[in-house]
């Protein structure tokens, strides 16, 4: 874990510095990952746009999944 806090994580404890109720926390955390997932969703739309990916892959990515299958041994 790093050892010093970076300055967007300051400013995060500049603004909780007063009593803040448990509702105010949860509409803090949903502003904070509305905002996280839009910057995410920017970021790959650049990437997209940039590598000229068509539709089709994408779609392709969507549904693919990286579980990895494994055997329970099930002692009788």
């Amino acid at each position: 874990m790093a050892e010093t806090l970076t300055a967007a994580q300051l400013e995060v404890l500049k603004l909780l510095q007063f009593e803040t109720s448990e509702d105010e926390l949860f509409e803090l955390k949903k502003i904070l990952s509305v905002y996280l997932a839009d910057r995410l969703m920017r970021s790959i739309n650049t990437e997209i746009e940039i590598n000229q990916y068509t539709k089709e892959q994408t779609d392709i990515w969507a549904n693919e999944h990286f579980r990895i299958a494994y055997q329970v041994n099930r002692a009788k």
